[in-house]
């Protein structure tokens, strides 16, 4: 990365990385979450490990390639949530699969319409 110039935001986030502190980057796609993450892995700010997420499995299958192994943890959200918690569900029987939104519906006793808005909100 050395033609790499970061912006005011970028060596922001170096900053407060650098305080020691964690550090979480939110931002919307495609605005540089994934270079920021070169650029600390870059800098030497980033000794030990980092975990980086994503929804999607697209963005987390080119994480992959793209970060050495053992320094970044690369898992989707989903995936992250099940191993704290749906991998002990899953051992005592109570997870056995997804549920379909319409049998979630029935099960409460809501609408379709319901369950859809509670999932967007």
């Amino acid at each position: 990365m050395a033609s790499f110039s970061p912006t005011n935001e970028q060596r922001g986030c170096l900053n407060l990385f650098n305080t020691g502190e964690s550090l979480r980057i939110e931002a919307a796609a495609g605005s540089g979450k994934t270079t920021t993450l070169h650029y600390l892995l870059s800098d030497g700010a980033l000794p030990g490990r980092a975990l980086y997420t994503s929804f999607g499995r697209k963005v987390i299958d080119e994480a992959k390639a793209q970060f050495p192994s053992g320094r970044i943890d690369v898992r989707t959200n989903h995936s992250l949530a099940f191993r704290s918690v749906g991998s002990r569900w899953q051992a005592q029987g109570r997870l056995v699969s997804r549920i379909p939104a319409f049998q979630l519906a029935s099960d409460s006793g809501l609408g379709g319409c319901d369950v859809l808005t509670v999932l967007r909100s």
